[in-house]
């Protein structure tokens, strides 16, 4: 008999606790992408596997909330790297945490500035006092919460090009990750007091919209955008054709929360 595989525990700390001394443990720099995935994994099925981030910070008051899928290569190593420093320089694990969430949400470029320019347009940035949501990223850091349906990175076996890619959806999240989608997304949803709830892609919307039809979570704050990914085709001409709803939801949402 093979070993069963790893689920998402009742105490979502306790996944932390499993992984930290790894995470102390990895080499200062050098280490590769498959090394990392290899001393991160918590379980593989088939051509999917889900892996360890220390993404468990959560900022409850935030004003927003954003919700990607699962965290991509870019911010699973980077999280991985903060939380390492963090521990090695003799921090809390709370403050350990608290740095890994907030250097890595949406660590690659042309997807944070694409994200920007969206929230910009939806006059969020106004909502909030700032300049533009830029500021999420540096002074304005404590009025959004990052986060994912999936909490932690999942990776494909890509066949066409023989590597471990970034998840994109497909197979279905909810049949293969939601022990961890309920374990971890959905209660951390409940305890956020955000005005609003990005939600970005398709996918994410039609799982968070299967979760509030199933009463796990309330929805009406939801606000659903295209995913700001540069490997998205079109998704700049989504928005534009979504924009004017989305800019009455976005503002009927500040004024009435």
């Amino acid at each position: 008999m093979g070993r069963e595989p790893w689920r998402m525990p009742a105490r979502a700390s306790a996944v932390w606790q499993a992984k930290r001394a790894a995470i102390a443990r990895l080499p200062a720099r050098g280490i590769d992408d498959e090394e990392l995935r290899r001393r991160m994994q918590l379980r593989q099925v088939g051509r999917l596997r889900l892996c360890y981030a220390p993404l468990e910070h959560l900022r409850s008051d935030a004003r927003i909330a954003v919700v990607g899928l699962t965290p991509g290569r870019d911010t699973f190593r980077a999280s991985v790297t903060i939380a390492q420093e963090a521990l090695r320089a003799g921090k809390s694990d709370a403050t350990a945490l608290r740095r890994a969430k907030e250097a890595a949400p949406f660590s690659n470029p042309g997807t944070r500035r694409r994200l920007i320019r969206w929230l910009d347009d939806l006059g969020v940035a106004a909502e909030l006092d700032l300049d533009s949501c830029a500021d999420l990223y540096e002074s304005a850091r404590a009025l959004v919460h990052w986060t994912s349906l999936v909490r932690y990175p999942v990776f494909r076996w890509s066949e066409r090009r023989q590597a471990w890619v970034n998840y994109s959806g497909s197979p279905d999240a909810l049949r293969h990750f939601g022990d961890v989608i309920r374990g971890a997304f959905v209660p951390e949803v409940r305890r956020l007091r955000a005005d609003i709830v990005f939600t970005l892609g398709d996918k994410v919307r039609d799982t968070a919209s299967r979760l509030a039809r199933d009463g796990a979570i309330e929805g009406s704050r939801f606000v659903a955008l295209p995913h700001p990914s540069g490997q998205n085709v079109g998704n700049d001409e989504v928005f534009a054709r979504r924009r004017r709803q989305l800019r009455r939801q976005v503002r009927w949402l500040f004024r009435h929360s």
